[in-house]
């Protein structure tokens, strides 16, 4: 019996500093991916919600980051605005959290992270500077950017007198833009 609480004790001291180990690597840019990935998630829900007549069967569905993104896929690309980036790069980031989540030490992250730098640098207007994690986290808030200015327009057409509800999406922006910005139609008339 002696024997086996030496060994036993022997293998939880070296899980225990494994695990100490391991804890004292975690860095505030993992813990901010973590919360980037979780920010597109409630903007995703948001979206989702916007386009239900009631909240309740949504709550009680549960649905993981993964079916969020294709349902709010299926609601929204027919709107003819939305997907051509939103949608791959939050997959990717999706995976990005399910690496850090899942293992102890993930491989390939740094691959994966590029992939989602290349698939939203693109579409970012600003020239950006700093380091590579600054560039990451910058990339990540303009994803959850993108996907909030997409819930607010959406949200915009909803407030339309109901007169522009049936036009085409570009229309309807068009005309959020007149509704709320008497200046932009003067620019345009001119």
């Amino acid at each position: 019996m002696d024997t086996l609480n030496t060994i036993l004790g022997a293998k939880t001291e070296q899980e225990r500093v494994r695990c100490a180990k391991i804890l004292t690597k975690i860095n505030d840019f993992e813990l901010r991916l973590i919360k980037g990935h979780l920010l597109i998630e409630e903007v995703l829900y948001e979206l989702i919600k916007f386009k239900m007549l009631k909240e309740k069967p949504l709550d009680k569905a549960r649905l993981s980051f993964a079916q969020q993104l294709h349902l709010v896929e299926g609601l929204y690309s027919t709107e003819g605005i939305y997907l051509q980036w939103f949608s791959p790069a939050a997959n990717q980031l999706n995976k990005i959290r399910n690496k850090l989540a899942h293992k102890i030490e993930p491989e390939s992250l740094d691959l994966e992270l590029d992939k989602l730098i290349t698939m939203v640098l693109p579409n970012i207007k600003r020239e950006f500077t700093g380091s590579r994690e600054q560039l990451a986290v910058y990339v990540i808030s303009n994803l959850y950017t993108s996907f909030s200015c997409l819930l607010a327009l959406f949200k915009e057409i909803d407030a339309l007198p109901i007169t522009y509800r049936a036009l085409p999406v570009e229309r309807q922006i068009f005309a959020v833009k007149l509704y709320n910005c008497p200046e932009y139609l003067e620019k345009t008339l001119t």
